[in-house]
């Protein structure tokens, strides 16, 4: 038996499979403008089987499953977010990330055994736990957690979130009903007061389990509880009214309800040994269906979860009996046949069924976590009516809309299905009809003949009119099929000639009218000839007329014009490194490059501009599934289709792959023989497996399956940043602070062919060009120079990159000792040092001139003025030797002269003794002076030095000018004052120093101007000090000598 199917009628099975495709086949009709919009998909003969679905299930990096799901969430970045008895955890379709309770980490969730989970808006992740609630900055990962109400009353088993219209967040939980504080501070118990249920644990007597707004009154929440269904008014904050499930009358019914999905008007519930409760919100009423019955055991026992599938169907699952689907519309209950395979699995406890935002399934219970794998068997079977082993090759005449089915393996014929007539011709030989034929190519030339290569039966072409096979034959050979043996591939070339690939017999040509034959060979002789070899498959005809011809050990090119094989260019192309081998199909794509599969090499691709050939190589690394690369072909808009151990769409013009295997889309596996045909509707054909529409979903799926990619998280010399992927926050570092070791971790959100990853990344600023093809999930950086940098990291997707270029933008500042600032200051505090080291220089060096100088001066007027005049009077003396008296009287000069310039040399040299810098020695040799003089006038006097001032330092230059300021002060004192007492004092302020001599002699007129140069000398020299002298005498009171200067 066998069903013709419609492909309206095989894509209206469900809507939203229908809508889904539909809008794939507008949007593939309006981009490529291939195939007609008003044509009708044909009628294919379909094997009819149930829809199945295929999970693959989920497990942890060590193998490990994944059990005890309670609750599933995708956010806006496409991760999944699970809670479970174990800890929350996120995934990304190929790593998982675990947030676990730890009591001494503050930033960790509130409890590892959780039950729900919630997104508020796009940032915000609510957790529910049987220990109170997590909230998570999933930006980053900041946690809050709330353990305790408004009331300081712990919060427990928190089952569910619900966001009403006025965008207050409720929460169900152990004690009832709360609110979350619209600033997230605190959560609030609202006392529900529940009424208690007639059985259960009293322990969860005020329990809560789900929330919804009422479909009618927005003022209303309905609320399962532990009791059974309420209602709760929000404006008066109170229960509102209790609806008891009176059908539920089985005796191990429960009354509370754990869970309930809105449709429309209707609550459908899920409860305890009630069988489907439907609670209607217009006219208040229970309905429970598929009610438990002991006899017949097909009902519904224990409902561990339901999942409105569409319009007219609910997924139940069915505590430990696997997954029903139960009907709307009859109210009858069926086991899913699509589950068949999963049921063994899926008869564990308490099966929830969670759905993705682009309606991929998930099934949690205690074994583990399953994800539906959406591409899987989406292909189907033909139901070919006839004997044979397997399908071969496929051929679909546009023209009359019939499909050719080559048959092999115990085949008598060629079976043909009409499309429009939805009937089958059976194609067999006229006079055997048990004729075993092997069917390896067909082909319609330009004539309208359909022509049949067959394993060592030569060629065939079909009788149109007598619905036949008849075997071809030339006028003047009737043995031209022996000599054909196994015709493995036809090709029509652009002058229309014949081209047949045989498996033993080299290359042979059938001129366009069909009535000669031109056998090509290999001549080991002859470099010109067919390469050597067997098993002819690829033949291809290139832009300029010459024709491509590939077997076992490789290809050459034959030239028509000069009637000779060439291996120049497959010679160019080894050179490369790619190897001779098997070279299983030749195609020609749409701007004249040429295709070729090769055993083993991969799939390479010729292009030729001018003479000049280039050559591309793809392997597993651009998207093959592995190097088994035989058969190809090409569709009606340029797309590649090869085999390699499985169905692989290739994209010329973007080079993006999608593969279509057992796991994703196949029925079973393709034999490695079988050909690929696509006909102009899209439909894909291989063997015996079809796949309807195929060509876009391939070119849908080919694009990516990677919805996002995420720079997760920025280090910084091993410790993360505060830096979130969706703001994009600029990032300063500092050089001075070590902070140049950057690590940056990335991710790209894809749930399917994952290993066909790739990342590149560069940093501008450092970089030019992109790292290579890596999996690692992690670039790093050490030891950056200060600058401003961009790191950017691309994914590819089967050997394309996407261009989902992902940035974060850093700035390391210098340390502030490379900075233009901190360098010019160090310039000028440079320049300035050396400028007051040469100031000092000179200022020591002008000091030391003044030194010398005021030596010599002293000297000159001291020393030379005496002893100028020792010599006059010596000249004198000896001029008046004769007169004894003035003879005496200079004798008594000269020795008076003489002790004077021993005493200025004495206080030359006592100042320029450094020893004799501190105040101490001064005063000291003051003192020295000025005692024997007073003693010897008999004069009373007092000397003053404060303690304090007696180390401090007096300058050579001054020190010199002071002490004989202070020496021709007393002279004057002892010589004219006529004084009994004298006082010597010595006073300092700071850097100023105050000397003051006084006496009780006679005075003098201070206004009369006197010859002597004494006076004149010591202000002089206290002007020259930066001094100022003050002298003050009145007559008969004495006279008071005041200098004060600044000794530094």
């Amino acid at each position: 038996m066998y069903r013709i199917f419609d492909i309206q009628d095989f894509t209206l099975s469900e809507t939203r499979l229908y809508l889904f495709r539909l809008v794939g086949v507008l949007t593939f009709l309006f981009s490529f403008n291939c195939f007609s919009i008003c044509e009708e998909m044909p009628a294919l003969p379909l094997i009819s089987t149930p829809q199945s679905y295929t999970f693959n299930e989920i497990k942890h990096h060590n193998g490990s499953s994944i059990r005890d799901v309670r609750d599933l969430l995708q956010d806006k970045r496409g991760y999944i977010w699970m809670a479970s008895a174990h800890g929350l955890i996120r995934y990304d379709g190929h790593d998982f990330k675990i947030f676990r309770h730890s009591p001494n980490d503050d930033n960790s969730i509130v409890d590892n055994e959780l039950l729900s989970v919630y997104m508020l808006g796009d940032t915000l992740l609510c957790v529910g736990a049987v220990h109170g609630v997590s909230l998570i900055d999933v930006r980053n990962e900041k946690i809050t957690n709330i353990e305790n109400d408004t009331e300081g009353n712990l919060i427990n088993y928190v089952d569910d979130f619900y966001l009403d219209t006025n965008g207050i967040i409720w929460l169900a939980g152990l004690d009832g009903l709360y609110s979350l504080n619209p600033d997230l501070s605190g959560i609030i118990n609202h006392h529900l007061n529940a009424p208690s249920p007639q059985k259960g644990n009293p322990a969860f007597a005020k329990r809560a389990y789900c929330i919804t707004q009422h479909e009618f009154d927005k003022n209303l929440l309905m609320i399962g509880t532990e009791g059974g269904l309420v209602s709760f008014d929000v404006k008066r904050n109170k229960l509102h009214k209790f609806y008891p499930n009176d059908q539920a009358t089985f005796w191990r019914s429960a009354s509370y309800v754990s869970k309930f999905i809105k449709d429309g008007k209707y609550l459908w519930v899920q409860s305890w040994m009630s069988g489907i409760p439907r609670f209607d919100l217009e006219n208040e009423r229970w309905d429970n269906f598929v009610y438990p019955d002991e006899k017949t055991k097909v009902n519904i026992f224990a409902l561990s979860d339901l999942h409105i599938s569409n319009d007219n169907e609910i997924w139940i699952g069915n505590l430990d009996k696997g997954i029903y689907i139960f009907n709307k519309e009859t109210n009858s209950l069926k086991p899913h046949p699509g589950f068949k395979e999963l049921n063994l699995v899926l008869k564990g406890s308490w099966q929830r069924i969670f759905m993705q935002k682009d309606s991929t399934l998930w099934i949690a219970n205690d074994k583990g976590l399953w994800m539906q794998n959406r591409k899987a068997k989406q292909f189907r079977n033909l139901h070919i009516p006839y004997k044979f082993g397997w399908v071969m090759s496929t051929y679909h005449d546009e023209t009359t809309n019939d499909y050719y089915f080559g048959l092999t393996w115990e085949s008598f014929g060629v079976a043909c299905w009409n499309a429009d007539q939805k009937k089958w011709t059976f194609l067999r030989t006229e006079t055997n009809q048990e004729l075993d034929l092997s069917t390896y190519s067909i082909l319609k030339d330009r004539k309208g003949v359909i022509w049949m290569g067959m394993q060592a039966r030569g060629l065939w072409y079909v009788d149109k009119k007598n619905n036949l096979l008849r075997k071809f034959t030339l006028p003047d050979d009737n043995e031209f099929d022996k000599k054909l043996g196994t015709v493995y591939r036809i090709f029509e070339d652009s002058k229309n000639n014949l081209w047949l690939g045989t498996g033993t017999n080299g290359v042979v040509k059938l001129n366009k009218e069909r009535t000669k034959a031109y056998f090509y060979k290999h001549n080991s002789t002859d470099e010109t000839s067919l390469i050597e070899g067997t098993h002819f498959r690829a033949i291809a005809e290139d832009r300029h007329g010459n024709i491509w011809i590939g077997n076992h050990t490789g290809f050459c090119i034959y030239n028509p014009q000069k009637n000779h094989f060439s291996q120049e260019i497959p010679k160019q192309l080894y050179k490369t490194g790619v190897r001779s081998g098997y070279t299983y199909s030749i195609v020609k794509d749409t701007t004249n490059s040429m295709w070729m599969t090769i055993m083993g090499q991969g799939l390479v691709k010729i292009s030729e501009k001018e003479n000049n050939y280039s050559f591309k190589l793809y392997q597993t690394d651009n998207g093959l599934k592995d190097l088994t690369v035989t058969y190809m072909t090409i569709d009606h808009n340029g797309g590649l289709w090869i085999a390699n151990n499985g169905l692989l769409y290739f994209n010329p013009h973007d080079e993006t792959f999608m593969m279509a295997d057992e796991y994703n889309g196949l029925v079973d596996e393709i034999s490695g023989d079988a050909q690929i045909m696509v006909d102009k509707y899209g439909n894909v054909f291989s063997g015996e497996q079809v796949g309807i529409n195929w060509l876009t979903e391939a070119q849908k799926y080919s694009v990516s399956n990677i919805s996002n990619l995420i720079v997760e998280e920025v280090l910084v010399n091993g410790k993360p940043v505060d830096w979130h992927f969706e703001n994009k926050d600029f990032i300063t570092l500092s050089e001075f602070n070590h902070q140049t070791n950057l690590t940056f971790k990335y991710t790209a959100i894809c749930y399917d062919d994952y290993d066909q990853v790739r990342y590149r990344y560069k940093l501008v600023g450092l970089e030019t060009e992109w790292s290579p093809p890596t999996k690692v999930l992690e670039a790093r950086y050490t030891n950056l120079q200060a600058g401003q940098y961009s790191f950017v990291v691309d994914v590819a997707y089967k050997g394309n990159w996407l261009g989902l270029n992902q940035y974060v933008d850093f700035r390391i500042r210098p340390a502030f000792y490379k900075t233009w600032w901190f360098i010019t200051l160090m310039l000028l505090l440079a320049f300035s040092v050396l400028y007051a080291i040469y100031s000092y220089r000179k200022r020591q060096l002008d000091e030391k001139f003044q030194i010398r100088r005021k030596i010599a001066s002293d000297l000159h007027d001291d020393v030379g003025s005496t002893l100028s005049s020792i010599s006059i009077m010596s000249d004198i003396l000896q001029s008046q030797v004769e007169n004894r008296t003035n003879a005496k009287e200079m004798i008594r000069e000269i020795g008076f002269n003489a002790r004077n310039m021993l005493e200025s040399m004495d206080d030359i040299i006592w100042s320029v003794i450094p020893i004799n810098d501190s105040f101490e020695n001064l005063a000291a040799r003051i003192q020295e002076y000025a005692v024997p003089l007073f003693e010897s006038k008999d004069i009373s006097f007092k000397f003053t030095v404060p303690h304090s001032i007696l180390q401090m330092s007096i300058p050579i230059e001054k020190r010199h000018d002071l002490f004989l300021i202070a020496k021709e002060t007393i002279n004057n004192l002892v010589k004219h004052s006529q004084c009994t007492e004298a006082n010597i004092e010595f006073s300092a302020s700071r850097a100023v120093l105050k000397m003051r001599i006084s006496d009780n002699g006679k005075g003098f007129d201070t206004s009369r101007n006197f010859s002597r140069n004494g006076l004149k000398n010591m202000k002089y020299r206290a002007e020259k000090i930066g001094g100022k002298l003050t002298i003050h005498s009145e007559i008969d009171k004495g006279t008071i000598v005041t200098l004060v200067v600044r000794v530094r």
